[in-house]
């Protein structure tokens, strides 16, 4: 693919990490986006999230975000701006 095929165009990658596996339930405990504005500048952002819920061990061995690095960072509602 050429470089150049998708200049002109904001393109972004985006990531969450989450409590669990259930869209329902489960909540996002850190968000990343990734890519290139229309102007080729690149877009970095990132942030850890609060779920306001304990986050399992199990899920804790898959990302490694403890309770700990999420305490006081705010929650998903403080970083919808930013997005």
């Amino acid at each position: 693919m050429s470089a150049g095929m998708l200049s002109g165009y904001r393109v972004l990658g985006f990531d969450l990490e989450t409590t669990g596996f259930d869209y329902r339930s489960d909540r996002i405990v850190q968000f990343a986006l990734i890519g290139s504005d229309v102007d080729g500048s690149h877009i970095n952002l990132q942030s850890l999230v609060d779920p306001r819920v304990s986050i399992p061990p199990s899920t804790t061995q898959v990302h490694g975000i403890t309770d700990d690095d999420v305490r006081g960072v705010g929650g998903f509602n403080q970083h919808v701006a930013d997005i």
